[in-house]
């Protein structure tokens, strides 16, 4: 379940919006309760990822970094919010191009959500397509097609075949193929995804 302490809800709001909502709450919670305290750490998690959509990308990464130090020693490895942070981290990581880093950021992260889920749990499965792409992004295309045929097949039973995250992970792995250099596989899936995907498109 879910939780957000600090009763910020952004995810409606347009993304200018959101990050002033959640600056806002950072400051008041801040001032307040201190700046481990674990309403002024969600309310810092939501700002991060209203400037990292605004093209604030250094902001972003600096707030998220600190964010993710103060969640890991306050509310612990494991915790929920701890886990979101440090996927969002990891985005921020690739669009700096420390792809190195966001791999090992993602790899105890997936290790993270195993121990704590099970490697069919959404949350799993999100942590897991992240590692394939910091994958794919140094050239481990061999590695990245592996997470993501296994991310595909279990998204697929557990969701049906015509969900977008579904189509998300079959348009990675068909990428992963074309760089391991299997183009007739590669082409024949494509054409196999565009088959099964384009009456749904507008």
């Amino acid at each position: 379940q879910d939780r957000d302490v600090t009763g910020v809800q952004t995810c409606a709001l347009p993304i200018s919006e959101s990050k002033s909502l959640a600056k806002d709450a950072v400051e008041v919670w801040r001032g307040g309760l201190g700046r481990d305290d674990e309403m002024t750490l969600v309310a810092s998690f939501h700002l991060g990822n209203a400037l990292r959509a605004l093209g604030e990308y250094a902001d972003a990464e600096a707030i998220n970094r600190d964010t993710l130090e103060r969640m890991n020693r306050v509310l612990g490895e494991n915790d929920e919010y701890t886990l979101r942070m440090a996927n969002s981290h990891g985005a921020d990581l690739r669009l700096a191009g420390d792809f190195q880093q966001a791999m090992e950021l993602d790899e105890e992260n997936v290790r993270r959500y195993g121990s704590m889920l099970d490697d069919e749990d959404p949350a799993t499965l999100r942590a897991a397509n992240n590692l394939a792409v910091d994958h794919r992004l140094i050239g481990g295309f061999k590695q990245a097609l592996e997470i993501d045929d296994n991310v595909l097949q279990v998204r697929a039973t557990l969701l049906g075949d015509h969900n977008p995250e579904v189509f998300s992970s079959a348009i990675s792995l068909a990428r992963d193929r074309y760089g391991c250099g299997q183009y007739i596989e590669a082409l024949a899936f494509t054409e196999e995804i565009l088959k099964k995907y384009e009456p749904m498109m507008p």
